[in-house]
């Protein structure tokens, strides 16, 4: 064979390659989008479920807690500097509530609610228990997908109970994140990713004040340690769980910190993929995948809830009522927004240095330990701490959101500030993670090989050793 035919069959075989990796994609990610949707009928199956929990336990359980003064009031403080979301724990805890007469069915697509504790919700529970009917309207802006949890726990206990409940929840997650990254990553980057968040902010207070907060932080801390342990045997199971992660946090958040979830689920997915491989092309490809596949699900998950309460509530109030949402939260004028370029970003970080007592020490030891991390990475070579610049990357989401989010950032900066912890804590992990040494455990090919086209077969005659020596030379007649 001359050279030019020689060119023209490379090529050729170059281009089947080509096709069969686009196929595959493609493949892969009609499968992904299958299992979305089908995740979608699931998540509403527990809404019905949940909505069939009969309500006067709930109410009678709520209306001891407004003897007690345990039911709001809202914008209590918390205790460590900032202020809590109890006006949003009254919120969730009438999710549900006010339509006795329908189906758990029509409950579900419905989503009726009462309104907060300050805002008539008193009012409303005392109603209820007296058995009188009141006016609950929707609220299918979100999935409520916290009533799987609130409804059959507030109808055996009070909110005392409940808060309990989802404290060890947020303690479970943090624990299992702990052990899953640092099983990879090593136990000090592990610290690294969680200490920002647990020591400089109002997170430990978030159960007992803010116990909605708390649920969606446990969504995706738990979301992220599943992360770490699908990535660890590829990427495609890796991207599966960051999907599933990101679809489970939309199910149960009020669009509190989405952020935060974003930032953390990539940075532990590229972090993983690196130790695994130590291969710069497959964290490369693993971050710019779960960048992407993390919004496409929790978008997908959000729109669902809205296509889903269409035959309950109509088209044209669902598009109504969603299109004057998201145009209010991205330029809607309020009181204290601002228009200037990048001043969600600055809210957010006065917010958290001027109320935070803990602020400016965590600022600098994150500084500390991503210096003393990137001059460790150094010890593997460039590749380790381009790695590592790769997954600190990760922390950028948190800003863009905000921009995008402008009047949600800048009204909501109680709480949304912690986002910048979370992006604080991805920066001072993510040389940790890229400076531990290669394991000596026998480390899987790396992705972008297992990729790759098999190699010719060698010609006829020649031995080709398996064990790492020498190929013996061809054998001669």
């Amino acid at each position: 064979m001359d050279a030019g035919n020689h060119v023209m069959v490379m090529e050729r075989s170059l281009c089947m390659v080509d096709r069969s990796a686009l196929l595959r994609g493609a493949r892969i990610g009609g499968v992904g989008l299958l299992g979305l949707l089908a995740l979608q009928l699931v998540f509403f199956g527990l809404l019905v479920a949940a909505a069939a929990v009969p309500d006067a336990p709930i109410v009678r359980h709520l209306v001891t807690d407004i003897r007690s003064k345990d039911y709001g009031p809202a914008s209590l403080p918390d205790r460590m500097g900032t202020q809590s979301d109890s006006y949003t724990e009254c919120v969730v805890v009438g999710t549900g509530l006010g339509r006795p007469g329908i189906s758990p069915l029509e409950r579900a697509g419905v989503m009726p609610r009462l309104a907060s504790c300050n805002n008539g919700g008193r009012t409303q529970l005392l109603e209820l228990d007296r058995g009188q009917t009141i006016s609950a309207g929707p609220y299918f802006r979100y999935w409520a997908g916290y009533t799987v949890l609130t409804r059959p726990v507030l109808a055996l206990t009070t909110m005392s109970g409940l808060r309990i409940v989802v404290g060890g929840l947020l303690l479970a997650a943090f624990v299992g994140l702990f052990i899953a990254v640092g099983t990879t990553s090593g136990r000090p980057a592990a610290a690294a990713l969680i200490a920002p968040v647990v020591v400089g902010s109002n997170l430990m207070s978030t159960p007992v004040s803010s116990f909605s907060q708390a649920l969606s932080i446990a969504a995706y801390v738990g979301g992220a340690a599943g992360i770490a342990v699908a990535a660890r045997r590829s990427i495609r199971w890796g991207l599966a769980a960051t999907a599933f992660a990101a679809s489970v946090f939309c199910y149960v958040d009020l669009l509190t910190t989405p952020p935060a979830a974003w930032a953390l689920s990539v940075a532990v997915m590229t972090a993983v993929v690196w130790s695994r491989t130590r291969d710069l092309r497959s964290t490369l490809t693993a971050f710019v995948l779960s960048g992407l596949v993390w919004p496409v699900a929790f978008t997908i998950t959000w729109v669902s809830r809205w296509v889903i309460a269409m035959p309950f509530v109509g088209v044209h109030e669902v598009v109504t009522r969603v299109a004057d949402q998201v145009l209010f939260r991205t330029e809607g004028q309020y009181a204290g927004v601002s228009d200037a370029l990048w001043a969600p970003v600055a809210k957010n970080w006065e917010y958290w240095m001027g109320n935070v007592p803990t602020a400016r020490a965590v600022l600098l030891g994150v500084l500390v330990v991503a210096l003393v991390g990137a001059l460790a990475s150094l010890r593997h070579g460039w590749r380790a701490l381009v790695a590592g610049a790769i997954v600190a990357a990760a922390a950028l989401v948190v800003p863009l959101w905000y921009e995008i989010l402008r009047n949600h950032s800048q009204i909501h900066a109680f709480f949304t500030y912690r986002s910048i912890t979370v992006a604080l804590g991805v920066i001072g992990f993510a040389w940790l993670a890229t400076a531990r040494g290669p394991r000596h455990d026998g480390v899987p090919a790396t992705e972008s090989r297992a990729l790759a086209p098999p190699p010719e077969s060698p010609p006829s005659g020649v031995v080709v050793a398996t064990d790492g020596r020498a190929p013996s030379a061809p054998r001669v007649g």
